[in-house]
């Protein structure tokens, strides 16, 4: 198997900056996918613009965790934003797409506004993903596919399509039972990987050995979360640094970045 080995959220702060060049410069990634607005998004584009032997994305972001803000001005998309200026939180933002109530085309013109802002540092983008997965929506995947030709940009992740959860937390995800609809939808307008996995348990430290069991002949990302500061962050750098050893171990996969599928 191919593993893209991805790290997210490259940018949100100066700790997950920190440790994502440490597993860069170890070997333990391929890729990783580039937040704006945060405290540490210049020194993740600076990075990039120095390591283009890796693959960068963009990580897309239309909803706020803490004090995400986008890079248009509230009053082109309101429907996205708060009364300061900053992204609706999670919550509002799901609730507000499945009613109806975000103007999709306000997700199109932020999107071209990131895409932008990254691309005139000169960074090559390889991919979109988003923060918080929301561009698994169909809602949003095909809103993304009406700019794909206009920002050259035609890959992107799939929706989570393996699941290592006890059978009765796996039932609990609205994903697992939607993730062949979700994927279909992307598959339709974007090249991606063939499988996606993201661990979803911090405290479990043997999925590693069960991802690297697969014997499957295709492609898989891996996404994590590197960190210093917060215990999942540390937990995701050291299993993403677990499953890279047991790759370089291993004579049935190999390491490769976005820029080669």
């Amino acid at each position: 198997m191919k593993f893209i080995l991805n790290a997210d959220d490259f940018g949100i702060s100066e700790d997950t900056v920190e440790k994502t060049i440490k597993l860069f410069k170890e070997g333990h990634l391929t890729s990783a996918t580039i937040i704006l607005s945060m405290p540490g998004t210049q020194k993740a584009i600076e990075y990039a613009l120095k390591n283009p032997n890796f693959s960068f994305g963009l990580h897309l972001n239309f909803h706020s965790d803490t004090f995400e803000k986008p890079i248009l001005n509230k009053k082109l998309i309101p429907s996205l934003t708060n009364q300061e200026g900053f992204f609706n939180k999670g919550r509002v933002f799901r609730n507000k797409l499945f009613t109806g109530k975000i103007n999709l085309d306000e997700i199109k013109i932020e999107a071209l506004a990131q895409v932008s802002y990254l691309k005139d540092f000169g960074i090559n983008i390889s991919h979109f993903d988003s923060h918080g997965h929301l561009h698994k929506y169909p809602q949003i995947s095909n809103k993304l596919s009406d700019i794909r030709s206009e920002v050259g940009i035609r890959k992107m992740r799939i929706v989570q399509n393996i699941y290592l959860d006890k059978f009765i937390r796996k039932v609990r995800r609205p994903s697992f039972w939607l993730q062949s609809y979700y994927g279909n939808v992307i598959r339709k307008k974007f090249k991606t990987t063939k499988y996606f996995f993201n661990n979803l348990n911090y405290e479990d430290f043997s999925w590693p050995e069960k991802i690297c069991s697969m014997r499957k002949a295709d492609t898989i990302e891996i996404g994590t979360h590197p960190g210093i500061n917060e215990r999942w962050r540390v937990n995701e750098s050291i299993n993403i640094t677990k499953l890279s050893n047991l790759i370089n171990a291993s004579k049935l996969h190999s390491k490769i970045n976005w820029e080669m599928i």
